[in-house]
């Protein structure tokens, strides 16, 4: 009977490891169920790691006005002049909660409320002024935010009011001209509810347009936005001021207008550089990488954008071992609900999201699981006496029998995949012995036998095989396969 499994055993592990020059041993009795006793500390690690990597940029700041993580679920600024609050002011005061969100493995801000028309939620600080921080310098706004069931309308009052979010989702870029939201819609863009997106701003005071307007260059998740502005002034968007703007008192202004609002924020920084965005038309500030470290990729299953494809009994903890990040390395999410390293031994992956998120800790992608073949699949196997004679079934079989395994197996990348092909036997649940032979599969794939393996004791035997990345690594990279009663 041919069946598959996935993955070796400590036991197995422990005997690859104590082999010796000839490459068959005996060994004494280990237990089955440590299977997979490793094969998920990962998620464990990429649920608790957040890098704090600062971007150069940000660390050459003139003066940093906030830096806010809410790591100490409070609106307590990490660095700066200032702290600031959510504060009713003659509007009505939005509700702030602290929760720890899956996705992003950290504490954020949750603000949610309702109002009448024409009332507004706000999140208010006195502490600067347009004059103050205007002229001869760049202002960075950063910040990551979700937002819950439905977009709201949000703008940033600060400053050069960078941004403008509409109830429909639609970022605006700018500012105020008499009074007035003017700012340039970022085309063929909405936001959805229930994900992250991270916003950078600069607003170059130095380098303005035709001498007098401001030049916002603006990113979403690291990418540069652009309107039809673009072409011709180089920036995202520019724009003018009248000189009535004044001081700005609300940093976070949500309009409700009878709209229940709810929104996520985490990651906000305010501070200013001393040197222009833009020098002889080459960017002076590499923008983080907002998904460096974020991208997955793996030796034994296919990663194509945002899909990986796995088979339908991969189990999470199985796929987690082959799957490879950067420093913060991968999470797994049922829904919205992170899935626990014991639940990952008997969690299938079809179906669930893996998260990935960057070095810095702010950037996340994600990646649904599919349906689908691994790279290298073994697709026959045909036990056989040493003489080539066929064996049916393990209890034909006796003492002293020598054995072997021929292999058909799938490559379905471009390039040849060297590995060691293990035959392994069995008594009840002890190792019996192994054979060990190095083999390479070609691109397309190829046929492969194994070493002679003798046959010791034939008692509830089983023969099992799989596929070893290499010698040093013990961990298989393809399917098993077996022969039982």
């Amino acid at each position: 009977m041919l069946r598959k499994n996935k993955r070796l055993s400590a036991a197995e592990k422990t005997f690859a490891a104590e082999k010796g020059s000839d490459r068959v041993k005996k060994i004494s009795l280990f237990e089955k169920k440590l299977l997979c006793i490793t094969a998920t500390t990962l998620i464990l690690l990429a649920l608790a790691a957040l890098a704090q990597a600062e971007n150069v940029n940000y660390e050459n700041a003139v003066e940093k006005y906030y830096d806010i993580d809410f790591e100490n679920d409070s609106w307590e600024s990490a660095q700066g002049n200032s702290t600031i609050n959510p504060n009713t002011d003659g509007h009505f005061k939005p509700l702030t909660t602290f929760e720890q969100d899956p996705v992003k493995g950290n504490t954020v801000v949750k603000i949610t409320g309702s109002g009448s028309g024409g009332n507004y939620g706000c999140i208010r600080d006195k502490s600067m002024s347009i004059t103050s921080i205007r002229e001869n310098i760049v202002i960075w706004y950063e910040l990551s935010f979700k937002f819950i069931d439905k977009t709201s309308a949000i703008r940033l009052e600060a400053g050069e009011y960078p941004f403008m979010i509409t109830e429909e989702g639609k970022l605006l870029i700018g500012g105020l001209n008499a009074g007035g939201y003017v700012g340039a819609e970022i085309a063929n863009l909405t936001l959805q509810p229930g994900e992250w997106y991270h916003l950078v701003v600069a607003v170059d005071n130095i380098d303005k347009w035709a001498g007098s307007d401001v030049k916002y260059y603006a990113w979403l998740n690291g990418e540069l936005l652009t309107t039809g502005e673009t072409p011709m002034t180089g920036c995202t968007v520019s724009k003018g001021y009248a000189s009535s703007v004044g001081n700005f008192g609300y940093w976070f202004f949500i309009p409700s207008d009878g709209r229940d609002i709810g929104v996520y924020f985490d990651d906000i920084k305010v501070y200013t550089t001393a040197s222009r965005v833009k020098d002889n038309g080459e960017f002076c500030f590499d923008p983080m990488n907002i998904f460096e470290g974020a991208v997955v990729t793996s030796d034994l299953f296919r990663v194509e954008d945002n899909i990986i494809y796995a088979p339908s009994d991969e189990t999470v903890a199985e796929l987690s071992e082959y799957l490879k990040a950067g420093d913060s390395g991968i999470g797994f999410l049922d829904k919205t609900e992170a899935i626990d390293d014991k639940n990952a031994v008997v969690t299938s992956a079809v179906g669930k999201t893996v998260i990935a998120r960057s070095d810095s800790g702010i950037g996340v992608k994600k990646y649904m699981i599919e349906e689908g073949n691994r790279l290298y699949t073994i697709e026959s196997a045909t036990w056989m006496m040493e003489d080539e004679t066929v064996i049916d079934k393990v209890s034909d079989l006796k003492a002293e029998d020598k054995v072997f395994v021929q292999l058909g197996v799938q490559n379905e990348t471009s390039s040849e995949k060297t590995g060691v092909l293990v035959l392994a036997a069995y008594n009840g649940t002890a190792l019996a012995g192994c054979s060990f032979k190095d083999i390479s599969i070609p691109a397309g794939g190829d046929t492969v036998k194994s070493e002679v393996l003798e046959i010791n004791n034939a008692e509830n035997l089983t023969l099992k095989a799989y596929v070893w990345e290499s010698s040093e690594n013990y961990t298989p990279v393809l399917t098993r396969v077996e022969l039982a009663n």
